[in-house]
């Protein structure tokens, strides 16, 4: 009985569901601002379009000082 289960539990594992491929050909952020959030060491730049539902984000992690005060 345990080796059933374990086959089945096993097999239900390795089934997988794909959502297909997402293709995007082009992006509208020219009326979105960039905007930042994060501190020393990581920082995340984002641009957000609230018009088609589309985000942007580039996430750096570094030991300097991006920006100066």
């Amino acid at each position: 009985m345990k080796n059933i289960c374990l086959t089945l539990l096993s097999l239900l594992f390795l089934c997988s569901c794909d959502d297909g491929d997402v293709i995007v050909t082009t992006f509208d952020f020219e009326e979105a601002t960039l905007q930042t959030c994060g501190g020393t060491g990581s920082y995340v730049f984002f641009k957000i379009n609230p018009e088609s539902a589309e985000s942007l984000s580039l996430s750096i992690s570094t030991n300097d000082t991006l920006f100066l005060t």
